[in-house]
C-alpha cells in the first residue's frame, strides 16, 4: 500500500495562494458585498505574499496573475466583465505582480545569504572541534614516542606502558574518525546496521578488554555482574562504538577519580544497557543540546552522543539520558533481544 503523499514547500505554496484566492473571493461575494473593492484588494496581497515567501516567484506570479483576474471578473464592479487597457485591472494586475516577483527575490537573497554564513558558522565549528578533539591524543602519542625514541633506559614495565598509551591514543584517532564517517553516514541516510545475533557478553567484554588499556584509569570502568546470557539482533560494529563513545565520555569529562559501571537487564523484547558515573553529569541547560553536533562550547566536537543516539534509533531503540547534574551522568539505551 502506498504511503502518504508528501506535501512539499512548491505544493504548499500553492495550496496557501489558491486558497487564499477562494477565501477572500467568496467573503467579499457573499458575505461582505458592500466593503468596498480596494480592501478585497489589499487582502489578496496576501496569499500572494506567503506564496512567494514559500517558494519563488515561478508560484508567486502564476498566483498573482490569477488573484488579479480574480479581483478584476469577481471583486470589482460592474462583476463578470474585464476591459482591456489603462484600466484598474491593469495597474491591479502589474501590482500583484511586482510583488510577487521582489518578495521572492528578497526572500531567495536573504536565504543564500543565511545559508553561506550558516556553512561558515558549520565550518568554523567542524575546525575546531575536530582540532580539540584531535589535539589531545596526538600529544599523548608525541609525547610517549619522543620518550621511547631518546633512548631512556626504561623498566619493562614503564615501556609497556608507554607503549599501551601509543597504541589506545591511536585507537582514539580511529574512533573519532569513524565518528565523522559515521556523522557524513548519517547526514546521507546511509547509517543501516548490518543485523546479526550477537551475545551480549561478547560486547562487553570487548568493551572491557579495550578500557583495559586506558592505564591509569583501568579500574574505573567495572561491569555489574551478572551479565544476561542472551543475545541481541544488532550490528556489532556500531553497538561497540555506541559502547565506546559513552564510556570514553565518561573518561574524558568526568573529573578523576570517578567510577564508571556498566550494567545490562533485560525488559521484554528488548536488553537496556547502562552507563553510569559519579562525575557532574549534564546540567538542564546542557540536555536540550546533547544530541547536536558541534554544540560544545569548549571545542569539543560533541559527535559521540549524536552518533550513538542515531545508531540505536536505526536498531529500533531508545536512548535517553537520566541524571540531574552534580550527581553523576547516567545514559541508558535498549536494543532488541534476538528472536
Amino acid at each position: 500500500m502506498p504511503g502518504p503523499t508528501r506535501i512539499t514547500p512548491w505544493m504548499r505554496a500553492w495550496l496557501i495562494g489558491l486558497g487564499g484566492i477562494a477565501i477572500v473571493a467568496v467573503t467579499f461575494t457573499w458575505l461582505l458585498p458592500d466593503v468596498p473593492s480596494e480592501v478585497s484588494a489589499l487582502l489578496l496581497l496576501v496569499p500572494i505574499t506567503v506564496a512567494s515567501v514559500l517558494s519563488s516567484w515561478r508560484v508567486g506570479l502564476p498566483i498573482a496573475v490569477l488573484a488579479a483576474f480574480t479581483y478584476a471578473f469577481v471583486l470589482l464592479p460592474p462583476f463578470g466583465e474585464i476591459h482591456i487597457g489603462y484600466t484598474e485591472e491593469a495597474v491591479i494586475l502589474v501590482t500583484f505582480s511586482a510583488v510577487a516577483v521582489i518578495v521572492s527575490v528578497v526572500v531567495s537573497r536573504r536565504s543564500i545569504a543565511n545559508r553561506a554564513e550558516l556553512i561558515g558558522r558549520e565550518r568554523m565549528l567542524l575546525l575546531r572541534s575536530v582540532s580539540h578533539d584531535l589535539r589531545n591524543p596526538l600529544n599523548s602519542i608525541l609525547v610517549a614516542s619522543t620518550d621511547l625514541q631518546s633512548g631512556a633506559d626504561y623498566d619493562p614495565a614503564t615501556r609497556k606502558r608507554l607503549l599501551d598509551l601509543i597504541v589506545d591514543e591511536t585507537r582514539r584517532l580511529d574512533r573519532i574518525v569513524d565518528n565523522l564517517l559515521g556523522l557524513s553516514r548519517l547526514q546521507a541516510g546511509a547509517l543501516v546496521p548490518a543485523i546479526e545475533p550477537v551475545a551480549v557478553s561478547e560486547l562487553v567484554a570487548h568493551c572491557r578488554s579495550r578500557f583495559a588499556l586506558i592505564g591509569d584509569d583501568r579500574d574505573r570502568l567495572d561491569v555489574i555482574e551478572p551479565v544476561p546470557d542472551v543475545d541481541v539482533d544488532v550490528d556489532p560494529v556500531q553497538i561497540d562504538q555506541v559502547l565506546t563513545n559513552l564510556v570514553e565520555n565518561s573518561v574524558r569529562h568526568a573529573h578523576a577519580p570517578v567510577h564508571i559501571t556498566m550494567s545490562v537487564a533485560e525488559h521484554d523484547s528488548m536488553v537496556e544497557w547502562r552507563v553510569c558515573d559519579d562525575g557532574p553529569g549534564f546540567s538542564p541547560a546542557a540536555r536540550a543540546d546533547l544530541f547536536r553536533p558541534f554544540r560544545s562550547t569548549d571545542g569539543s566536537s560533541g559527535l559521540g552522543l549524536t552518533l550513538c543516539k542515531a545508531v540505536v534509533e536505526a536498531h529500533g531503540g531508545t536512548l535517553t539520558i537520566d541524571d540531574s547534574a552534580g550527581q553523576g551522568a547516567s545514559i541508558r539505551f535498549t536494543v532488541p533481544r534476538a528472536r
